[in-house]
């Protein structure tokens, strides 16, 4: 059956020589796994660029509920980007997020209100300017389509300085350009929310992308 959804990017991995397994958060179908065959052909309707971490799409599917692995009949951007595929730091805070959802992410189930709140926030990283604390907004709002958010940054961590840092973020009403002073301080507040969510998300392991924050975020 031909279904009409919107999707999310999580992740694609090479399959066989010319072949894809992209994992892709659906609007109405949650979390699906697509084979997408010739993604390198001259004649191939979906180009690798389609399915870079954190793409929007306008997607219309094969979906059959019992089959582990859906296949696209039309794929197009909903918002193509610009400023996130060409800004590094950008760029390195939206693979950390996709490395983030990959690990918390792991439903078959429709969430409509958690697609709304990661569509959003992908339009808010590519539209608005580059900003230090994006990612830490984001995990702090993250929280409570998981089921375990915080009521304080005593929840989070027992660590004083930490604290400090983490209760700026969850009292920020929106995603202010400089919610934190300095990079010392987010890689403070960025150490106990990743520690937070390790300590809540079952088989959680070690995130590849934190090396790369830290390095952007090396104290100045």
């Amino acid at each position: 059956m031909l279904e009409k959804t919107r999707g999310l990017i999580i992740s694609s991995i090479k399959y066989k020589e010319n072949s894809l397994i992209v994992r892709i958060y659906t609007e109405y179908f949650g979390l699906q796994s697509f084979i997408v065959n010739g993604v390198h052909s001259k004649k191939s309707k979906f180009p690798p660029s389609f399915f870079q971490p954190l793409s929007l799409l306008d997607l219309i599917i094969y979906y059959k509920e019992n089959n582990a692995l859906k296949r696209l009949s039309e794929a197009k951007y909903s918002h193509p980007f610009k400023s996130i595929t060409f800004d590094y730091r950008k760029s390195s805070i939206a693979l950390f997020i996709t490395e983030i959802l990959q690990k918390t992410i792991k439903e078959e189930v429709s969430d409509e209100a958690l697609f709304q709140f990661l569509f959003r926030q992908v339009l808010l990283l590519e539209e608005l300017p580059y900003s230090p604390d994006f990612h830490l907004y984001f995990l702090v709002k993250l929280t409570q389509f998981l089921g375990f958010q915080p009521q304080n940054a005593s929840e989070i961590t027992s660590n004083t300085r930490e604290k400090i840092v983490v209760e700026k973020l969850l009292i920020a009403e929106h995603q202010e350009m400089y919610i934190l002073k300095s990079n010392t301080e987010r890689r403070s507040a960025l150490t106990a929310l990743v520690n937070f969510y390790a300590a809540n998300t079952e088989n959680f392991g070690t995130l590849k992308s934190l090396k790369v924050l830290n390095e952007l975020f090396n104290p100045l």
